[in-house]
């Protein structure tokens, strides 16, 4: 029996301090439906296979990805999304800049599979804890297949008011 929702979704930020942009998070879930890109003889998609992360408003991406350790892969049983992958973010609308596309040049993903993405996330300056969340989405010609909630991570303030003060001797 399918579920239509993605199982086991993780999502570990490296860097917590609001309007950072440095920061490596992965990503990992678990499917239960395939969801794949078929080419044509001329290598056209006939069916796009696409993984979409939408977070809270005030987040954004920095494409591409990053390459996930493998002693991180091996631990969480998990295959990477790092190869055969093309990453998008449209930053030029305030609408869409929360959201990050990876689409499958070919193959996709194969359910009841465990997959891990890293991901360079520019957090936001402030988050509503209420709107907190972040959606991972697998999605087959623009239709969602299958999807999971994640609560976000809370931001910690920047610290602009700090500075070496040497020793008085």
């Amino acid at each position: 029996f399918r579920t239509q929702q993605l199982e086991d979704c993780q999502l570990v930020a490296k860097n917590v301090v609001s309007e950072a942009w440095e920061n490596p998070t992965r990503i990992t879930f678990r499917t239960t439906e395939a969801v794949q890109t078929i080419l044509s003889a001329r290598q056209t998609a006939i069916q796009q296979a696409e993984f979409r992360v939408i977070a809270p408003e005030g987040f954004t991406y920095i494409c591409p990805l990053s390459e996930t350790k493998e002693t991180i892969l091996k631990r969480l049983a998990s295959k990477s999304l790092y190869n055969s992958t093309d990453c998008a973010v449209n930053h030029e609308d305030l609408s869409e800049r929360n959201k990050l596309y990876i689409s499958f040049r070919d193959g996709g993903l194969v359910a009841d599979e465990t997959y891990t993405v890293t991901i360079d996330v520019v957090n936001a300056a402030v988050v509503n804890p209420v709107t907190n969340i972040f959606t991972f989405q697998t999605v087959l010609d623009g239709a969602v297949v299958e999807e999971c909630q994640v609560r976000g991570y809370s931001l910690a303030s920047i610290m602009r008011d700090t500075r070496y003060v040497p020793a008085v001797q």
